[in-house]
């Protein structure tokens, strides 16, 4: 397992890299400039030029390139061009929003999406199945700024029960009651995602039904929920932590439309606000972050498939 764990992790690098690339040629290909950003419309091709070159934009993309990579090596983002601090810094005080945000709806669809789930394969072709089936189908369909929307206007507008926007900070200020500005946001983006979490459920559950241990287990007696518990659903949670870790991931790395509407300090307003300010080192880093969480993830559910079906094994790995 240790040697798979290295080995897939010194395969990370590569990937980084091809990464760093695309999210550097592209970042500079935004239309726009930075300094002209900073001085004004109004400000003269001296004081442009000026500036450009203390922010080091007037040499050759791949001089450019190579210097912030010098510094990525050594742990330095670089700093961002408008924020007045490092780059880090400026993501790490995001940071704790969409992390947040992205655990309590992971809790939220772990906790809707799995029993309905099983639910659903259990009583397959019933009118029952039929229900979550269009449960999840409208689920899918729904935006989650539309979602987000109606949330507040029922909850906070009308109820007065929840904040409708902001998000005072739980580490900072030590209250946990501050995790309730959340409970909205972390609904609207739960909820659509939850639907994909139900069908590979009820899929996978369907499929593992089918072989040979499971007629094995009921010849042998056992009740139909020891059967479904047990053999069905456990020996189908490959895929499904497959696509959890997916989803996962995808609600760490930011949720720009939640953010928004909620007004949430997060990674994903940050790097909206970032390419609208043509804040290069802030876009170069937030990306570089997302897609290593990303690798983070899949490896993190790579290892776990270990753990759920014993008759997987990774230290045979070439």
């Amino acid at each position: 397992m240790l040697r798979y764990i290295i080995k897939r992790v010194l395969s990370m690098i590569p990937s980084l890299i091809l990464t760093s690339i695309m999210v550097f040629l592209m970042v500079h290909l935004i239309p726009g400039d930075p300094a002209i950003t900073m001085l004004g419309d109004s400000a003269t091709e001296e004081s442009i030029e000026q500036m450009r070159e203390e922010m080091g934009l007037n040499q050759p993309l791949v001089n450019q390139y190579f210097i912030w990579m010098g510094k990525v090596v050594h742990g330095d983002l670089g700093d961002s061009i408008f924020q007045n601090k490092s780059v880090m810094a400026t993501i790490a005080d995001r940071a704790e929003t969409s992390v947040l945000l992205g655990v309590m709806a992971m809790i939220l669809i772990v906790l809707i999406s799995l029993p309905i789930g099983i639910i659903a394969a259990v009583k397959v072709n019933t009118w029952l199945d039929q229900g979550i089936s269009s449960l999840a189908m409208f689920l899918a369909s729904v935006p989650a700024f539309w979602l987000g929307l109606n949330l507040m206007l029922l909850f906070s507008v009308k109820l007065g029960w929840l904040p409708t926007s902001g998000f005072p900070s739980v580490f900072r200020s030590g209250d946990w009651s501050n995790l309730r500005y959340l409970i909205l946001p972390s609904i609207s983006i739960a909820l659509p995602n939850t639907a994909l979490i139900i069908r590979m459920t009820r899929s996978s559950m369907l499929d593992v039904i089918k072989e040979d241990y499971v007629r094995t287990a009921r010849s042998k007696g056992l009740t139909e929920n020891a059967v479904y518990i047990k053999h069905v659903f456990r020996n189908s949670l490959i895929a499904v932590v497959s696509s959890l870790g997916f989803v996962f991931a995808s609600l760490i790395s930011g949720t720009v439309v939640t953010e928004s509407v909620f007004s949430l300090p997060g990674v994903g307003q940050l790097l909206v606000s970032s390419i609208m300010l043509r804040d290069y080192p802030v876009i170069q880093g937030v990306i570089l972050i997302i897609a290593l969480v990303f690798m983070i993830i899949n490896l993190l559910v790579d290892i776990s498939y270990a753990k759920i079906d014993p008759r997987i094994r990774y230290t045979s790995a070439k």
